[in-house]
């Protein structure tokens, strides 16, 4: 399975276009999206980013610059996966979105990838004023041994890592031109932009 993941959009014209351009060029079989996908609004951003995913799988969580309205739209959409859980092919996803992440009890699952919105203390999460990741996810990783955890949050720390068993995503700003494409075959690859 090809993932597109995009975080931190926060209704740019520039994420907008990154995401138009991947889609055509990488043909991901699920696009993920790890918060911020709006900067407070306007929700009409968030649906035309839906409406350019097109026919691809989405998944989503919101982040802390997404209003309710935005977390609404994601969930008619049928894409918003905060505190679910989504089986596809051998992989089961579950979100947890917002800052910082909510606790939410998760049994030990196979292939399991978390989504978060806020990253786990100490893995992509370093910005000009320290670690800002979370203590409580880094503990539910270290619980349930997830094979993958998408984040964003932390626009100055894109970076892939394995550390524990899991990798750790983090594909850094979509306003700023970044993302990852992550290939689940035989192992996990990574490639960042």
């Amino acid at each position: 399975m090809k993932i597109l993941a995009m975080s931190d959009l926060h209704s740019s014209e520039n994420a907008l276009h990154l995401l138009k351009e991947r889609l055509q060029r990488d043909r991901p079989d699920l696009l993920v999206l790890a918060g911020d996908i709006t900067n407070f609004g306007p929700s009409e951003y968030a649906r035309t980013v839906l409406d350019t995913a097109g026919s691809v799988r989405t998944l989503a969580v919101h982040g802390n610059c997404d209003p309710s309205a935005v977390r609404e739209l994601l969930t008619s959409a049928g894409v918003n996966i905060h505190q679910e859980f989504r089986p596809i092919e051998k992989y089961t996803f579950v979100g947890l979105g917002g800052s910082p992440p909510p606790m939410m009890e998760i049994p030990r699952i196979t292939d399991l990838i978390i989504v978060s919105h806020v990253p786990p203390k100490g893995y992509n999460d370093m910005s000009p004023r320290g670690h800002m990741g979370s203590d409580r996810l880094l503990g539910m990783v270290k619980k349930l041994h997830p094979i993958m955890v998408l984040s964003g949050h932390i626009h100055e720390s894109q970076g892939a890592m394995k550390d524990i068993g899991t990798v750790f995503v983090n594909p850094g700003a979509a306003m700023d031109g970044h993302y990852a494409v992550i290939e689940l075959e035989r192992g996990i690859r990574v490639d960042l932009k």
